[in-house]
């Protein structure tokens, strides 16, 4: 016969010629032949030879191709005089096929073939069979000589391990304790312990470094700690504030993880931080000092970027201070790191001072407390003392009339030190006013500049004019404290009650105002009886418009023309005397003159119908009266000629015009904390004055503030004149929390006029929001990612007062921290995302802590910090499956790839791992390609490791595979499908077995010391042929002549004698060769 190669035939079982002319044929039953010409001719009984057993196998995985190496020499054939084939398998048993069968050698990563072949390689996906991880799989390489002799060598066992050691968590510690650090003080040592870098299968081993960055080695390279869990480094220099990252390496067969430790930074106890600032009140509202509030402290400070990382925790303390003496009024107590706190439940004593205490900590670890300036209680207003003024004409300065003043310097009622009290009034202003209670002003309050000497303040005022004492006129001072509370105190400027002689010579023409009539803006005349006193005073305004009146009551002429005049230009300022008063002999003459009118009366009315007075314009009345002597009884007077004319009256038909009023330091402020004092302020009310023709500064008369808990009411401050100001400051109250209250202002005109303003409401809240027991939440139990957090406080937060106005939310590695995500806010929403531009950086397996301050319209505010979250970021470590009942397999045989059973399936599992959180639940499904449901449907199975699928039928010669996923508390879900079981419950069909292996079969040989046979026909369609095993007998099936003989899939079999076998063959006997074929199901025929 004609071997493979074309150019050796076989003449006998064990002898080879070379084909050096055509191929043989055999002879047909037509005769014809052809010749052959054979040569040279030689023997071949051995098969190669692979020296050294499976030791001199290699079996490694590079990339992806499974590499197998040996020597290349230990492979031999001595009679051979070709090249010998060689192909290899892969199974999972030794000389198994089930994996991939025979092929011929191939080249891939670090293998390139070469003659003689010394490796081969292949592409672990080209396989049948996908390699499973901790399975155990062998490569056998056949080689087969030019005789068809082969030697098969299986390799040692390769176990397949790719999977790496789950990553852990690494965790700062000091050397006595096992919580993690984020600060220490030692600079000579650090330590870490670590846990969580399993393997299913393999052993690990751990390294350590230290570092300035993460993963870094900078201060302690790379060195190996056995299987320890912690570590302790000593001898170090550590610099102060630096942090410093512990990285442990895991190492396995199959490769290495790294996980470095979330940091510990090295501070110094008690030390100064410099940079770091505090400060009394509030970011937009300073307290310079000073407070009005005897139950709220406020402070905040300033922290530099550089030391937010280790001044993680604040605490604050106030203190009390008498003279340089300070006591502690409350201890400390933790605040948030919002940097600013308020404590609004206090009592504070006027004209004491307060300072708040801060202290810096990280974590236990605490630096140099720092202090506010502080803040002085000042509740009332300041304390009075004497004035006195003195008038100066021009004639006794030689030139400027001007006042000359005097008064004791004002001072806090409740500051005890005797130099301190007068420092704390530390404003004053003057002006000269009527002479009416709360002294309505002829001109703008001037601010003064003053130097007090000995409690005294002494000062000059010069007049631009000779001052008009037809009225009473007072010299008023106001001192404002630094609360911005006042006092005033005033004195005449001459005294108003002097009789001899008389210092105030009222105008001989008074202007007057009679009374009102029902219809507004009407008013009645004016009526003086002869010779009768008039005791009102000359009226400035007039709120009528139909009438003018006019007295002189110290006139005897009884016969007086009159005339009313416009005044066009007007000296304003009417404390001095008018120098262009108008005398005229006859006014009705006057080019401005309004109308004209005689009398004999002491008084003139006269009515206007058609709306000839005009609002705003200032009037005057002129009066002569020629001289006239009067016959009395005994005597005859002599009356002089009178030229003279009123000062002037204002027509005012409009009340004033109402501007802006609000409670509270800012416009708009709409709550405040403190329940002992408001703060009111107005603007922008006017009346007369922009026609430039009034006496006074302003329009307005007075002011006159009440506060109430309705618009319009005074139930907490009665109304109160309080002249002509621009805010009041109002101490010693007692509000309500959660209560509204109204400033109401009455603004009135000197026409008594008046027009109501009432504020805004201002909320007392002094409360913080409340908290509920409700959770801050996740979408699920574990943080799932390492870059964003979505949280959620929904009803965590209740203010019944003013309402939640806004929310603050940070991430933190302890309750309250915000050193992982700083605060963000957040309006009209109960849950919130990360910035996705601005990531977070979680660790794996740490916990961390949402912190939510709530902040309600008041400012105030309340933290919830949610419990710990771990983060998992990862599934479950993926462990193995196996096809098969644990229960009955035995030894290291872990899987089966076959079963003959159709009514049942068996699987197990082992090795799925979570590091960072648990795996909560197992689901199993059964499908005829991997993770496939075709069979089962997906079912979840609680924590089991087992799974058995009873009652049903399974295909012959189909593979079933079983799916097992593994699901951890964070919802995340590993999934490991089996290799699969075939379904083969028959033998292999059976073949034909031919005696010896030329190319018919032999009846007759000559030798006795060889035997040989090769068969054909061997089949199993389910699971595939595993291997032969061949005897022989004087009987079928018997051995008595060979004993039986495993044969690892080749169909040709030679036995010779020799040292290793002793064979001699009975002559005259048939000999009987039988072939058992085994399936990969352990099943045979037998032929």
């Amino acid at each position: 016969m004609r071997t493979n190669n074309g150019s050796i035939v076989e003449v006998d079982s064990n002898v080879f010629c070379s084909n050096s002319s055509s191929s043989p044929s055999v002879i047909g039953l037509t005769l014809f032949k052809s010749s052959l010409t054979l040569g040279p001719c030689f023997m071949d009984t051995t098969p190669p030879q692979i020296v050294g057993g499976s030791g001199i196998f290699t079996v490694q995985l590079l990339g992806d191709y499974l590499v197998t190496t040996w020597p290349g020499a230990a492979v031999s054939d001595s009679e051979e005089l070709f090249t010998l084939d060689y192909q290899f398998a892969i199974g999972h048993n030794s000389y198994g096929t089930d994996v991939q069968g025979y092929q011929p050698l191939k080249s891939g990563s670090s293998c390139v073939l070469s003659q003689p072949p010394s490796c081969t390689a292949v592409n672990v996906s080209d396989l049948d069979w996908y390699l499973h991880g901790n399975h155990t799989y062998y490569v056998s390489v056949k080689v087969t000589n030019t005789a068809g002799q082969t030697a098969i060598q299986s390799s040692g066992p390769y176990i397949h391990d790719v999977q790496l050691p789950a990553e852990g968590v690494v965790l700062d510690i000091e050397t006595q304790d096992i919580q993690d650090l984020d600060f220490q003080t030692a600079t000579n040592i650090i330590a870490a312990r670590w846990s969580g870098f399993a393997h299913p299968h393999l052993n690990v081993t751990y390294r350590v470094s230290i570092g300035t960055t993460i993963g870094g080695n900078d201060v302690v390279s790379a060195k190996d700690v056995g299987i320890s869990l912690l570590h302790k480094e000593t001898g170090l220099s550590l610099t102060p504030y630096q942090k410093y990252y512990f990285t442990v390496t895991a190492k396995t067969s199959a490769g290495n993880v790294s996980k470095s430790s979330d940091g510990v930074t090295i501070v110094i106890e008690n030390d100064v931080l410099l940079g770091v600032s505090i400060f009394d009140g509030e970011p937009c509202n300073m307290t310079n000092g000073i407070q009005m509030s005897t139950n709220s402290l406020k402070a905040y400070w300033t922290i530099p970027d550089i030391m937010k990382s280790y001044t993680t925790d604040a605490y604050v303390a106030i203190e009390k201070g008498v003279g340089n003496y300070w006591s502690i009024f409350r201890d400390f107590l933790k605040v948030s790191s919002v940097l600013k706190m308020s404590i609004n439940d206090l009592t504070l004593n006027p004209g004491v001072k307060y300072r708040v205490v801060l202290k810096l900590c990280a974590k236990t670890i605490c630096f140099s407390n720092i202090s506010t300036d502080g803040v002085t209680v000042i509740a009332n207003p300041p304390v009075t003392g004497d004035v006195t003024v003195e008038h100066f004409n021009s004639t006794q300065t030689n030139g400027d009339e001007k006042l000359m003043v005097s008064f004791a310097q004002f001072y806090d009622p409740d500051i005890e030190d005797m130099t301190e009290k007068y420092t704390f009034v530390d404003k004053y202003e003057f002006a000269i006013t009527d002479n009416s209670v709360q002294g309505q002003i002829y001109m703008v309050w001037t601010k003064l500049n003053y130097t007090a000497i000995g409690h005294q303040i002494s000062f000059e005022y010069v007049l631009n004019g000779t001052m008009d004492f037809s009225r009473c006129k007072r010299f008023s001072i106001r001192g404002y404290n630094k609360a911005k509370l006042y006092s005033t105190v005033s004195t005449e400027i001459k005294d108003c009650n002097a009789f001899n002689p008389i210092l105030i010579q009222p105008n001989i023409v008074i202007d007057a105002v009679g009374e009102p009539d029902a219809t507004a803006g009407i008013g009645r005349p004016v009526f003086l009886e002869q010779n009768a006193l008039w005791t009102e005073a000359d009226r400035d305004y007039t709120p009528y418009k139909n009438v003018i009146s006019a007295v002189w009551p110290t006139l005897r002429h009884e016969n007086y023309d009159y005339a009313i005049i416009e005044v066009r230009e007007v000296d304003v300022t009417t404390y001095y005397r008018q120098v262009n008063q108008l005398q005229l002999k006859i006014p009705c003459d006057h080019p401005d003159r309004i109308i004209c009118g005689h009398t004999a009366n002491g008084f003139m009315n006269v009515e206007f119908t058609k709306n000839e007075l005009l609002h705003g314009t200032r009037y005057t009345v002129c009066v002569h009266a020629d001289a006239t002597k009067i016959q009395h009884e005994t005597w005859i007077e002599d009356l002089s000629e009178i030229n003279e004319c009123s000062d002037g009256i204002i027509v005012d038909l409009t009340p004033p015009e109402a501007g802006r009023l609000w409670i509270g330091t800012n416009l708009g402020q709409i709550y405040q904390t403190t329940t002992t004092n408001l703060y009111v302020n107005w603007d922008g009310f006017r009346d007369v004055e922009e026609y430039g023709v009034g006496p006074h500064s302003t329009g307005i008369k007075e002011y006159i503030l009440g506060i109430g808990t309705t618009p319009g009411g005074n139930d907490i401050y009665a109304f109160e004149n309080i002249g002509i100001v621009q805010h009041k400051a109002l101490s010693n109250l007692n509000l309500q929390n959660g209560y509204k209250y109204y400033a109401t202002l009455k603004a009135v005109d000197f026409a008594n006029r008046e027009n109501l303003k009432v504020s805004d409401p201002i909320t007392i809240e002094y409360t913080p929001p409340e908290r509920s027991d409700k959770p801050i939440t996740l979408s699920s139990r574990l943080i799932t990612t390492i870059t964003e957090i979505n949280p959620c406080w929904k009803g965590v937060f209740i203010d019944l007062e003013s309402g939640i106005d806004y929310y603050l939310w940070s991430v933190g590695s302890e309750p309250g921290y915000t050193d992982m995500m700083s605060y963000i806010k957040v309006v009209d929403r109960e849950c919130a995302i990360t910035d996705k531009n601005n990531p977070l950086t979680l660790q794996d397996g740490h916990y961390y802590y949402i912190n939510v301050m709530a902040f309600n319209k008041a400012g105030l505010s309340s933290l919830a910090t949610s419990w710990a979250f771990q983060v998992d970021t990862t599934p479950p470590t993926p462990g193995q499956v196996y096809d098969g009942n644990k229960r009955q397999l035995t030894g290291s045989i872990k899987d089966i790839d076959y079963q003959t059973e159709t009514k049942v399936l068996y699987a197990y599992w082992e090795g799925f791992h979570e590091s960072h959180s648990t795996i909560k639940d197992y689901f199993v499904s059964v499908g005829t390609c991997p993770s496939c449901e075709d069979v089962l449907q997906q079912q979840a199975i609680g924590i089991t490791y087992d799974f058995t699928l009873e009652n049903i039928h399974l295909g012959t010669g189909l593979r079933y595979y079983t799916t097992v996923t593994g699901c951890n508390t964070a919802d995340m879900c590993t999934t490991v499908t089996s290799d699969g079981v075939i379904i083969d419950n028959s033998p292999p069909t059976a073949g034909v077995v031919q005696d010896g292996t030329g190319f018919y079969d032999i009846s007759y040989q000559s030798m006795v010391i060889y035997l040989s046979a090769k068969w054909y026909g061997f089949d199993d369609p389910q699971s595939g042929l595993q291997k032969y095993v061949w005897r022989a007998g004087l009987k079928p099936g018997y051995g008595d002549i060979v004993s039986p003989i495993e044969l690892h899939l080749t169909e040709t079999a030679t036995l010779l004698n020799s040292t290793s076998y002793n064979l001699d063959l009975p002559v005259n006997k048939r000999i009987f060769v039988t072939v058992r074929a085994y399936n990969k199901a352990g099943m045979y025929t037998i032929l």
